[in-house]
């Protein structure tokens, strides 16, 4: 028995040789071709089969959604009394398993909404239509957003303020002391809905260290914000007892008698009458003099609406 054969045969060289040859050919050639046949097959296919109409299926009733065939109506059924089980002969049956009749309770009607509630035919109805109607003596309203406070009154609102005398950004500082102001307020006329309504006010600002005072008036714009802020400012023309020209070191020379007038105010309304504000006003004559070192006063003021 041979249990051992040299590899040496020029048969067995050969068979390697081609084998060698042909590996890189089939790897390099072949396989590529298998791929693109395969892909070729498969593409052939698919477009052979039906196409999956998914438009149609979703188009479809689901079957949950069938419409249900109404329930029959209930059979008049004798009320057949029901005897206890086990019960002697005699015993009375149970009761009817019926409820009872409900019984009519005593007290005031229905609540009923106004007529103007409800809708005429062809012209909305609904809230819409509400008419409010003014509440009894002692009732309280209340609402979630409530209109804009406005005063019928010819005197809308009175203010006084206390304010820091010449003291403001935009003019030197000369004079002193402190002012007492006094404003009045208009109800705004018709003729101003043009313009945003301003108010129409004059007033009063009295320095009492003897410098400058002034009387003053014009036109007040004001709009609310966060409910109970407002902010606003003011254009107009004062008229003051100040000096126009002077060689004091403590005395503003103001140039004209007139001059503009200008204001601005941010407030807080505590309640619907009542108010408080932080104001700036500076007056000047807009180089229309010779002479313009302006004034300002600065400080707080407490107003109420009538």
């Amino acid at each position: 028995m041979v249990l051992f054969r040299p590899f040496s045969s020029s048969q067995e060289i050969e068979d390697k040789s081609v084998v060698k040859f042909w590996a890189p050919l089939i790897k390099r050639f072949l396989a590529p071709v298998m791929v693109v046949t395969v892909s070729a097959v498969a593409v052939q296919h698919s477009l052979a089969a039906p196409i999956y109409d998914m438009q149609g299926f979703l188009g479809q009733t689901h079957p949950f959604l069938q419409p249900v065939p109404p329930l029959a109506a209930p059979q008049n059924v004798p009320d057949v009394p029901v005897t206890r089980p086990g019960a002697p002969q005699g015993t009375k049956p149970f009761p009817s398993a019926s409820p009872p009749a409900p019984q009519p309770v005593s007290g005031p009607g229905p609540m009923r909404l106004p007529s103007s509630f409800e809708g005429r035919s062809g012209q909305g109805g609904g809230a819409r239509n509400i008419k409010w109607q003014k509440s009894p003596a002692g009732s309280k309203t209340t609402t979630s957003d409530p209109a804009p406070y406005k005063s019928n009154s010819f005197l809308s609102e009175i203010r006084i303020g206390a304010l820091v005398h010449d003291e403001g950004p935009f003019s030197s500082n000369k004079e002193e002391g402190y002012d007492a102001n006094l404003e009045f307020l208009f109800a705004s006329p018709g003729i101003f809905n043009f313009m945003w309504s301003p108010r129409p006010h004059v007033g009063v600002t009295y320095n009492a260290y003897g410098d400058t005072s002034q009387a003053y008036l014009g036109l007040t714009w004001e709009w609310n914000f966060l409910q109970h802020f407002f902010a606003g400012f003011s254009l107009g023309a004062t008229v003051h007892d100040g000096k126009t020209t002077s060689i004091s070191l403590d005395k503003k020379e103001l140039g004209c008698r007139v001059l503009f007038r200008e204001s601005v105010t941010l407030g807080f309304r505590i309640t619907k009458h009542h108010s408080l504000m932080a104001f700036l006003d500076h007056a000047s004559n807009a180089s229309l003099c010779d002479r313009n070192e302006g004034l300002e006063t600065f400080g707080i003021r407490y107003g109420y609406r009538f």
